[in-house]
C-alpha cells in the first residue's frame, strides 16, 4: 500500500513500509537530505544526469529543479511497482525534463545508451554501484561524468572508489546521517538511531575543482591502502 506525504520536494507518493526511505519520508518528509546539501550545488542548469536506482523519486525532484529545463535525466528504475510511483510524482510536481528506463544491467549497460552528453551519475542506495560502473567504462573515458554513488559498507566504498580512480577521478567519502536536524516536518528526534549513509563524491583529475565540502573527505592511494 502507498500513502501521500508533503514533502520538502514537493507532493510525493511512496511505500510507508518500505525500510529506511519509507521511514524518512513519512517522519522527516525527506530523504537523506544532507546529502542533497552536498550534491546540490554541484549539479548546474543544463547538466544532463544518469540517476540509477530513483525510487519514488525524493532525489529524481531534486535533480530535475538543478538541471532546469535546458538540462536532461535519465532516470533507471528496474521495480515495476517504484516506477510508477516515480512517474507518478514527477508528473504530479511537474517535471518534464526526463527519460525513464527500465534497467541498467548486465543486459543493458549504460554504455549501451551510447549518450551524447553525461555530467552527473548518480547510483542510489540497493543498486550495486560497482556492477553500475563496470558497464559505464567506455562512457566513463569518453564523457568524463562526475559520480555520486550510495554504498552499503566500509568495503563496497573501497571497492567503488579503487575501481574511480582507475578511471583518473578524485574521490572523496562523504558520511551522512539519515536523520537531519534541519528537517522538512521538524521532527526532534533521530528514529534512526544514529545510523548514517556511505556516498562516494568523484570527479575526473582534469576537471577543476575546488572543494567538495566540509563533510567530504578526500580519499587517497595511501588511505586506500590502510
Amino acid at each position: 500500500m502507498s500513502a501521500v506525504a508533503e514533502t520538502r520536494v514537493g507532493i510525493v507518493q511512496y511505500f510507508p513500509e518500505e525500510p529506511i526511505v519509507g521511514d524518512s519520508i513519512g517522519w522527516l518528509g525527506e530523504y537523506l537530505q544532507l546529502q542533497i546539501d552536498v550534491l546540490a550545488p554541484l549539479v548546474k542548469p543544463g547538466n544532463v544526469v544518469l540517476e540509477i536506482g530513483a525510487g519514488v523519486g525524493m532525489h529524481t525532484l531534486m535533480l530535475a529543479v538543478r538541471v532546469g529545463d535546458a538540462g536532461h535525466l535519465f532516470v533507471v528504475e528496474p521495480r515495476p511497482l517504484y516506477r510508477r510511483l516515480l512517474r507518478q510524482n514527477l508528473g504530479a510536481n511537474r517535471v518534464g525534463n526526463f527519460t525513464m528506463l527500465k534497467g541498467v544491467d548486465a543486459g543493458e549497460t549504460i554504455d549501451d545508451l551510447r549518450l551524447e552528453k553525461l555530467d552527473w551519475l548518480k547510483v542510489n542506495e540497493g543498486s550495486d554501484g560497482l556492477a553500475v560502473l563496470g558497464g559505464a567504462e567506455q562512457t566513463l573515458w569518453r564523457l568524463r561524468p562526475s559520480l555520486f554513488i550510495a554504498v552499503p559498507d566500509d568495503q563496497a566504498f573501497a571497492d567503488v572508489t579503487a575501481h574511480a580512480r582507475d578511471f583518473a577521478y578524485r574521490c572523496w567519502r562523504l558520511d551522512t546521517s539519515y536523520y537531519n536536524p534541519q528537517n522538512f516536518n521538524r521532527r526532534d528526534a533521530d528514529a534512526f538511531s544514529g545510523r548514517a549513509a556511505i556516498a562516494l563524491l568523484a570527479v575526473p583529475e582534469e576537471t577543476e575543482f575546488a572543494t567538495a565540502g566540509d563533510q567530504c573527505i578526500e580519499v587517497t592511494q595511501q588511505s586506500l591502502q590502510r
